[in-house]
């Protein structure tokens, strides 16, 4: 189906804090927060690149490792943008298709800086950016934060790097409450205009232009439309729809072609943000079919089920004198015709409950509602479908276990557990949940496809001891997640430890003084080994993680060679120090 746009635009930036010709923006929702940023005018000269930083306690948090730069050429990497490896192998492809498809240019980041050092191209940049927020991400403009720790309130900062070294100090900052989502909300007014000739719907909403400018980050609209029977809105338009906002009221206007003209559809109009977000829907219901009697028909609603099937719709009340009343019908299964469920209902009446639907058996349910006028003549309704579903979502998955082993030098987490106890027939595949390193918040790991079975072996690419949370979800064939088995945490080990160098050393008369520094973040760290002449004369026992420092007891005359080893908690050793050698006598 085709769809046309036909729109005079203006865009419109606001701008939530400048400083150094910058505009940083942000959005956070429940616990994501993304951000964005570009040049007021012009690149800044001796510019490098940005890092992000967060703080909720007063002290700053650096966030990327490694400094963002502008630039879309492939190879560039997308890992230090706070994303997961999944997202970032999606950007990767999309990256791919839209350089060879010719969408993007693939520019190194000296010829993008150079580029953007022209107010114009920076202009023109920023529209691109605005209009896609993967693209503001691949170019270099854009964060999302995910790993968020729990508290009341954060702060993330925008710091440059230039030639001579990092800002002190951020060049603009963005505050979000955590665990809190935006709500966006202009006042749309709408009104349809439906051509049976030409089978178009007209669409036009009136929009408040103050209410829209009170958001700082919006960037124009995006046109919804759900058939009869449908589940979700499908949005129309492929790029934003950008509105005039120079007066204080302002129209948004969307033409629908080749719609059939046998059905009724619900419209929605929404803001669409930066960040590839919306703000919330005014929705609009059309009618497409027309009837050649004065009294228009009654209009049904989606059904809605608890404990009954509950229909409501709408009738014009300046025509109620002109009906006996309503009839609500349900289609015969295996035929055509409808049959009345409802006695006839009074001309006031918008509502109705259906409390006689067959037990969930996975079947289409066809409804109507018909007006019967004075004369008996009857108008019908449109029609709405009602499938009703048996409920096949499983339950969280049982039993969840975790053992570390190792395959060669690879360290790896084997997980296993038992099927959910409802509806177990139904899965279709398990989600496996994950933690960073020494972290209790678990995310589902996108890089990881579809495990069938009740086992997975989980690779860990980490030297050192960390603690690892899991957890697993169980995925039906509609695609319904159950909720999360229970939680387990795995102490995976040190595949190796650090070289130890015995320094300072000291001799006092015929006592030797050892001293050594070593890592503290060592979680399985059980000791040390010190060797004399080859001997062992100290384990861990003696030496435990915390000891950096022997002190020997009066020697003989006589040569002494001193080596120490590190040792975990599962035996991994390090290589010997160096020896340090003394004479006494």
């Amino acid at each position: 189906m085709k769809s046309v746009g036909i729109i005079f635009f203006l865009l419109f930036f606001t701008i939530q804090t400048w400083a150094q010709d910058i505009l940083f923006l942000g959005e956070g929702r429940k616990d994501e927060v993304r951000l964005f940023w570009i040049p007021k005018k012009q690149w800044d000269e001796g510019l490098k690149g940005f890092y992000i930083k967060r703080q909720s306690d007063g002290s700053w948090e650096k966030l990327n490792n490694t400094l963002i730069v502008p630039g879309t050429f492939e190879g560039k990497p997308l890992d230090n943008l706070g994303l997961s490896r999944g997202e970032v192998n999606r950007l990767e492809d999309k990256r791919s298709r839209l350089i060879s498809s010719g969408s993007l240019n693939s520019i190194s980041t000296d010829q993008l800086i150079t580029v953007m050092t022209d107010e114009h191209a920076v202009k023109g940049i920023s529209v691109m950016l605005n209009l896609d927020f993967d693209v503001a991400l691949i170019a270099g403009f854009g964060y999302v934060d995910t790993d968020i720790p729990q508290a009341r309130e954060y702060t993330y900062g925008l710091f440059p790097v230039y030639n001579t070294g990092e800002s002190n100090d951020p060049v603009s900052t963005f505050s979000w409450v955590y665990n809190t989502s935006p709500e966006i909300n202009v006042p749309l007014q709408g009104t349809s205009k439906v051509n049976q000739r030409r089978k178009t719907v007209e669409l036009t909403w009136e929009l408040d232009v103050e209410a829209y400018k009170s958001y700082k980050i919006l960037n124009g609209f995006n046109i919804y439309r759900k058939e009869e029977g449908a589940q979700g809105f499908t949005k129309l338009n492929d790029s934003p729809i950008w509105v005039p906002l120079n007066d204080k009221k302002s129209t948004l206007f969307y033409k629908d072609e080749d719609i059939d003209t046998e059905k009724s559809y619900t419209y929605a109009a929404a803001p669409a943000t930066i960040f590839n977000t919306r703000g919330n829907m005014a929705e609009l219901e059309v009618t497409a079919a027309t009837h050649a009697a004065e009294v228009q028909p009654p209009v049904l609603k989606d059904p809605q089920k608890d404990h009954s099937l509950n229909f409501e719709w709408k009738f014009d009340g300046a025509s109620e004198l002109s009906i006996a009343g309503f009839y609500v019908q349900l289609k015969q299964k295996d035929g055509l015709q409808f049959d009345n469920i409802s006695d006839l209902l009074p001309p006031s009446t918008r509502a109705f409950s259906y409390n006689n639907l067959p037990t969930a058996d996975n079947s289409y349910y066809h409804f109507r509602v018909i007006a019967v006028k004075t004369d008996g003549l009857e108008l019908w309704s449109n029609r709405k479908i009602f499938f009703n579903r048996a409920n096949t979502r499983p339950s969280q998955p049982l039993d969840l276990q975790g053992e570390v082993s190792f395959s060669g030098e690879e360290v790896v987490v084997n997980l296993t557990w038992t099927k959910p106890a409802q509806n177990a027939d139904h899965v279709r595949e398990y989600l496996i949940y994950t933690s960073s390193p020494n972290q209790d918040r678990v995310v589902k790991e996108g890089s990881i496809e579809p495990v069938t079975t009740e086992s997975y072996t989980y690779s860990v690419y980490r030297d050192r001891a960390a603690n690892y949370s899991f957890a697993v979800s169980a995925v039906n064939e509609q695609n319904e997640e159950s909720p999360l088995s229970g939680k387990v945490t795995i102490t995976v080990p040190s595949k190796s430890l650090p070289f130890i160098n015995i320094w300072p050393i000291a001799k006092d008369g015929n006592v030797i003084t050892l001293n050594w520094k070593y890592d503290d973040d060592i979680t399985d760290l059980a000791g040390f080994r010190l060797y004399q002449n080859g001997e062992l004369i100290a384990d861990e026992g003696a030496l435990n993680a915390s000891a950096r420092q022997w002190i020997s007891p009066q020697l003989d005359a006589g040569n002494y060679t001193y080596e120490i080893v590190a040792v975990s908690t599962s035996d991994v050793q390090s290589e010997r120090s160096d020896p340090r050698k003394f004479e006494i006598r």
